[in-house]
């Protein structure tokens, strides 16, 4: 079981710079798709006036009309689903940006250079957020041997499975 939290910890790291891209394409499209639904509403509002109509008997003009406001009630239920889902991926990303941020501030229960490999491992190529600094590089960086910065990793690995599982 060790393992698999370990496993989880270490991918949740790993999407970190994900995480960040994508919170904040979440919030673009976030912003868009209020924008169109606010939008769809002041159309629906314009042509749904509740005033008494005449009855459609001849009146294809009031027939496309229901039609009309009958397709943008559909596209406006899609797209509240669509924000509800937008909205919990959001929250999934800040939440784990969050936890992960928490490992690297000063409350953390990291060492500092547990820290600095964590940040170096993982959050040091935000613009390419699949690509992570090699091991060796991250030796160089820190100036300790391969088994050194394995042993100082298991260490972090370990400390934030402990936190996440008496947080969980």
């Amino acid at each position: 079981k060790n393992g698999v939290i370990n496993l989880n910890v270490k991918q949740m790291l790993k999407n970190y710079n994900y995480y960040k891209q994508r919170s904040i394409q979440i919030h673009k499209d976030l912003t868009e798709l209020i924008e169109d639904i606010k939008y769809k509403a002041t159309l629906k509002a314009a042509v749904n006036d509740d005033l008494p109509k005449p009855s459609d008997v001849g009146n294809p003009t009031l027939s496309i009309v229901i039609e009309c406001i009958d397709h943008i009630d559909a596209i406006y239920v899609k797209m509240a689903d669509r924000l509800e889902n937008i909205r919990h991926e959001y929250d999934n990303c800040i939440d784990n940006m969050n936890k992960i941020d928490f490992f690297l501030g000063c409350n953390s229960p990291l060492e500092p250079n547990e820290k600095r490999l964590i940040q170096l491992r993982y959050m040091s190529n935000c613009n390419e957020p699949e690509k992570f600094m090699s091991w060796e590089k991250v030796q160089q960086e820190m100036s300790y041997c391969e088994a050194a910065i394995h042993k100082i990793h298991n260490s972090a690995m370990s400390k934030m499975h402990n936190w996440l599982t008496k947080k969980g």
